[in-house]
């Protein structure tokens, strides 16, 4: 028996582009992708800025890149007004206070670099610890950047922008890492610029208390007994 040639071929996997700041959001989001595509479809825009931690950051792009074997990353340099430490009234811990309208303009940046990679889809692994505001603000940063990218975009239509993580909470994103088998050592949580976290900034704390809620062991914390480094999950799926 005969079979007819295929007339409707696989269509190649698509270029993919992740905003990507080498923290854990990140590391998970990386994981998710290389599990189900080919790393060099994968495109990482890392937006920084003059703040002090953004070499710290950048090195931990680098080093997740390389984890996971995703070779194009694309660095963006701004100017934003710098982040400051805010103690509100009735709070044990200062927050950070961002730069006005942070998320907009580092999304609206990655965007157009996903445009110029031809990229068919943006990942930003936005998550706000299932903060239902922040959650619908998120939403709405993501529908005001796209229909800033289809005003000025000539092609067919701008990449898509998915948000995989926006819904979870920190005990949820640490439980998925864990699943995916992440190197959680790759990824940078704190505030201020160094090689190790301070533990006692608000990404620090974030951090800590994400992994106690899962009960697992951050490798980075001080006293962590070392752990065989992970290898990166294959593209056979989640």
């Amino acid at each position: 028996n005969h079979m007819p040639p295929n007339d409707h071929p696989a269509s190649p996997d698509p270029t993919i582009a992740l905003l990507h700041h080498g923290g854990v959001r990140s590391l998970v989001a990386s994981a998710m992708l290389a599990a189900k595509h080919n790393p060099d479809h994968l495109v990482l825009i890392h937006v920084s800025d003059a703040r002090a931690r953004t070499s710290s950051r950048l090195e931990h792009v680098r080093h997740q890149a390389a984890h996971f074997n995703m070779t194009r990353i694309r660095h963006v340099r701004v100017t934003q007004p710098n982040d400051r430490l805010v103690a509100p009234p009735q709070a044990n811990q200062p927050t950070v206070q961002r730069p006005p309208l942070e998320r907009v303009t580092v999304l609206t940046l990655a965007l157009a670099h996903a445009i110029d990679a031809e990229a068919s889809k943006l990942v930003w692994p936005a998550q706000v610890n299932a903060h239902f505001d922040d959650v619908a603000a998120i939403t709405e940063q993501c529908e005001l950047a796209a229909h800033l990218a289809a005003l000025g975009h000539t092609a067919d239509k701008p990449p898509t922008i998915d948000t995989p993580l926006v819904e979870m909470s920190d005990k949820e994103l640490v439980e998925l890492g864990e699943h995916l088998n992440v190197p959680w050592r790759l990824a940078f949580s704190c505030v201020h610029a160094g090689d190790i976290h301070c533990n006692a900034c608000p990404g620090c704390i974030r951090r800590a208390e994400a992994f106690d809620a899962a009960g697992v062991i951050d490798p980075t914390k001080p006293g962590a007994k070392n752990t065989p480094e992970k290898r990166a999950p294959t593209k056979r799926g989640l």
